[in-house]
């Protein structure tokens, strides 16, 4: 029965459905490579067309969306353990809001490339140490809302230029 899947087990199947709905309505990608040990479009990118979620999973990495430069969308990330932002290097985008909460992150490692968030930052995490990883970031177009935070410094958001809603 149901009783005995793992934490893991029930991760990995929830990282398969998000896989299986990304390949599904990525139809706009150029998927050109696959992998024997991960058979999935580990080659798609530049632009994600609608909003990313990643959330539900255990110990997985970004890696899977190494190849995105922009969500046309909005990009949230929640109840992860274990999880970060690293193999998303090339990002440099997001149109719509950045939502990140209920997840075990420390920091941003990994966004080190994203400028620009069209609508709102939403952070809710009280393992956030700080905001290192978003060096890059010059623009939000919304607020930027932090809650839950315990955090000790803004440090990593240097280059902010512009919030365009409350902070």
């Amino acid at each position: 029965g149901m009783e005995n899947l793992t934490t893991e087990a029930i991760s990995e199947m929830r990282l398969l459905v998000l896989l299986i709905v990304y390949i599904c309505f990525a139809d706009s990608f150029d998927c050109t490579s696959t992998n024997q040990t991960h058979p999935l479009p580990i080659g798609c990118g530049p632009v994600f067309h609608g909003d990313l979620y990643f959330y539900g999973v255990v110990g997985v990495g970004m890696q899977y969306f190494s190849n995105i430069v922009q969500i046309n969308g909005s990009f949230e990330v929640g109840d992860n353990e274990g999880v970060s932002f690293i193999g998303m290097e090339n990002l440099t985008t997001i149109t719509g809001f950045f939502q990140v909460y209920g997840s075990t992150l420390e920091s941003f490692e990994g966004l080190d490339n994203l400028e620009y968030i069209g609508s709102k930052l939403n952070v809710q995490l009280s393992t956030l140490e700080s905001f290192e990883g978003l060096g890059n970031l010059k623009y939000i177009g919304g607020s930027l809302n932090v809650q839950e935070i315990d955090f000790v410094s803004f440090e990593g958001l240097g280059n902010l230029e512009s919030i365009g809603g409350y902070f």
